[in-house]
């Protein structure tokens, strides 16, 4: 189940009781594996990239998050741990990763020797952007 909130109100026109909804999500910079998701934003330094994900709540955590505090369902947005995810994904990503940043270094490396084509420049980019 994902963490959210939710409420009703009414249409002021057309007096229509209108459900709310919203999924919450958390910071997740610091992550090992959520924090990789989002391709980083240029303009900000690390500390500042704000990665975001959903807030995953166990089944053992339904009824603090439904009837508990406000303090006790506070504790519960956090990301999920990194174990709960299948990281086969992760790894086939990294290995994509790395076999890109190879190739656009070796492209880059020797772009020297040889003017680009036209709107095919070398620039340093993120791997993500060859691929």
């Amino acid at each position: 189940m994902l963490a959210g909130i939710w409420n009703h109100w009414t249409d002021a026109e057309t007096g229509e009781i209108v459900p709310s909804y919203t999924m919450l999500t958390c910071n997740c910079d610091g992550h090992p594996l959520l924090g990789r998701l989002h391709k980083p934003d240029s303009k900000l330094p690390p500390d500042q990239q704000d990665k975001r994900a959903v807030v995953h709540l166990e089944p053992s955590d339904w009824s603090t998050w439904l009837s508990g505090s406000v303090d006790q369902a506070r504790d519960l947005i956090r990301p999920a741990p990194a174990e709960f995810f299948d990281q086969a994904d992760a790894i086939a990503t990294d290995e994509l990763l790395a076999a890109a940043q190879q190739i656009s270094s070796l492209t880059c490396s020797n772009s020297h020797r040889r003017p680009a084509p036209p709107g095919r420049a070398c620039r340093a980019a993120h791997p993500l952007d060859i691929l």
